[in-house]
């Protein structure tokens, strides 16, 4: 059903959820309002949580480590996926039938930036397997250059699990048997609080945000 709403929508989301999630929200909220128009932003959520806050953004999409309350902002859980490590075929570990976190943190990694929640997150993770993170590190924000380079050098990475299912079945990636420790799995929503009540382009970009993720939720994530 078509809706009267017009005006605009701003969005600031981290890269691991943009490709799953948006095309499908944004697509349905396009059929719902023709004549409103969507604005995204890539980054970080340390970088797009201040843009929230300062009203550039309207809603931020993000992995989310250790949740949190937020002063003067509301939030909304969409959504549970793990994030898996992988390499490229050629890589010397790409058919190991066991490995260990141990038998990875030599090869180069390709991380967030250092500042990010996600690698905050992927240090911990090494710690709680008794290892210093990585010290030969690419940190990139691009998901079509960390592919690429997964390909062309031995490097390792994080990606979504139906992400990094898809690229392995398209023979471009293999995903690596190390528990992950449901790592970054949470998706969340951010907007400034009554702002869904004041706002009815992003009340209705919230419904359909909670319309297309209904899917997500029921993948079972083996």
């Amino acid at each position: 059903m078509v809706s009267g709403v017009s005006g605009s929508v701003s969005i600031g989301v981290v890269s691991s959820v943009a490709p799953t999630l948006l095309p499908g929200a944004i697509a349905l909220f396009k059929r719902s309002t023709p004549h409103a128009n969507v604005s995204v932003s890539e980054g970080h959520f340390v970088e797009l949580l201040p843009q929230l806050e300062a009203g550039v953004l309207d809603l931020v999409i993000a992995r989310i480590w250790q949740p949190r309350e937020l002063a003067g902002i509301d939030q909304m859980a969409l959504f549970s996926e793990p994030v898996v490590v992988v390499a490229g075929q050629k890589h010397p570990l790409a058919h190991a039938g066991e490995l260990t976190w141990s038998d990875v943190v030599s090869y180069p990694w390709i991380l967030p930036q250092p500042n990010s929640v996600a690698r905050q997150a992927i240090d911990a993770l090494f710690a709680l397997n008794a290892l210093t993170p990585p010290n030969n590190i690419i940190a990139s924000l691009s998901q079509a250059l960390n592919l690429e380079l997964l390909r062309v050098m031995p490097a390792i990475g994080l990606l979504p699990q139906r992400l990094a299912q898809e690229q392995a079945a398209l023979g471009r990636t293999v995903i690596l048997p190390l528990e992950t420790q449901d790592l970054l799995s949470e998706a969340r929503c951010f907007w400034r609080k009554d702002q869904a009540s004041q706002n009815p382009t992003l009340s209705l970009f919230l419904k359909c945000l909670q319309e297309s993720t209904e899917d997500t939720r029921t993948i079972p994530f083996d």
